[in-house]
């Protein structure tokens, strides 16, 4: 009976994957495309014919591109690294201190404080641009690293993430740690942030991902091309200088690259955190 069954559920199986890979290959084509297309001639980037595989592999594109005085990838990226990897920095640190107490803790006021950190969601980034502009500015953070990584270290997505898988945790842990004469500092930083790791690596990772590519607060902040990022850098350049196609699609591959390196690295521990910690509440 149970050989019969499974017979009968591989017609359904074949079907499953089937969907899947087609899936996996039409949102994995632009990508794909993107690439061929900056490691071909430039001679054979716009001819009418498709080529899926180039027949020839230049890496002239990202020469000419790294070697531009006008447009310094170089400078941008290192501007990227810093402002993401900051940003990140802070918002684990934040969202770990702010879900402990929260998840954890009697805090006078507790479900007040996490329902007004949920409402930020529901709030769209651009109304709050202006205010942001008027901050910086007032706190003299203008065309600074500072200014664009502090609107960048407070998420409530990762927040999330960190409290729903903290209160997951059985709390008699924490007695067993009180017991035993620990302080509630050392309960953070001995039980809580050890047992929390998977969830904090996907908020890591969430917060990097979105401080990596996000355009609006660099864009607002810097003022010359010394502070611009990667994501800010390559559309201005796109949109004042007489570049090529596949300069700039060079450009965005360069951009990528970190994201998708950082994704695998992490993904083992990303899963984990994300379905435990953002499910439930």
């Amino acid at each position: 009976m149970n050989h019969k069954m499974k017979i009968s559920r591989v017609p359904s199986q074949i079907a499953l994957y089937t969907i899947l890979i087609v899936s996996a290959l039409v949102i994995a084509f632009p990508y794909y495309w993107m690439v061929i297309t900056t490691l071909k001639p430039s001679d054979q980037v716009y001819t009418s014919d498709i080529q899926l595989i180039p027949k020839e592999i230049s890496l002239e594109s990202y020469r000419v591109a790294l070697s531009d005085k006008q447009l310094p990838i170089g400078r941008f990226f290192v501007n990227s690294v810093i402002i993401a990897v900051g940003s990140t920095c802070i918002t684990v640190v934040t969202a770990t201190l702010a879900a402990y107490p929260l998840a954890r803790r009697h805090v006078p006021g507790g479900k007040i404080a996490y329902f007004l950190i949920v409402a930020t969601m529901m709030v769209p980034g651009e109304v709050v641009l202006i205010g942001i502009f008027m901050l910086v500015n007032s706190l003299k953070m203008g065309n600074t690293y500072q200014g664009m990584i502090m609107p960048l270290s407070v998420n409530a997505v990762i927040f999330l993430v960190v409290y729903n898988y903290v209160t997951e945790l059985p709390k008699e842990m924490d007695e067993a740690a009180l017991v035993d004469g620990a302080n509630i500092w050392q309960i953070l930083w001995e039980v809580i942030i050890p047992l929390s790791r998977p969830a904090i690596y996907s908020g890591a990772l969430l917060s990097f991902l979105s401080a990596w590519q996000n355009f609006t607060i660099p864009y607002l902040v810097a003022q010359n091309n010394s502070m611009y990022p990667l994501a800010v850098g390559a559309i201005l350049t796109e949109s004042t200088l007489y570049i090529t196609m596949q300069e700039t699609l060079t450009v965005s591959t360069i951009l990528t690259i970190p994201t998708l390196l950082v994704f695998i690295l992490t993904q083992r521990f990303v899963f984990t955190g994300i379905t435990t910690g953002a499910i439930k509440g």
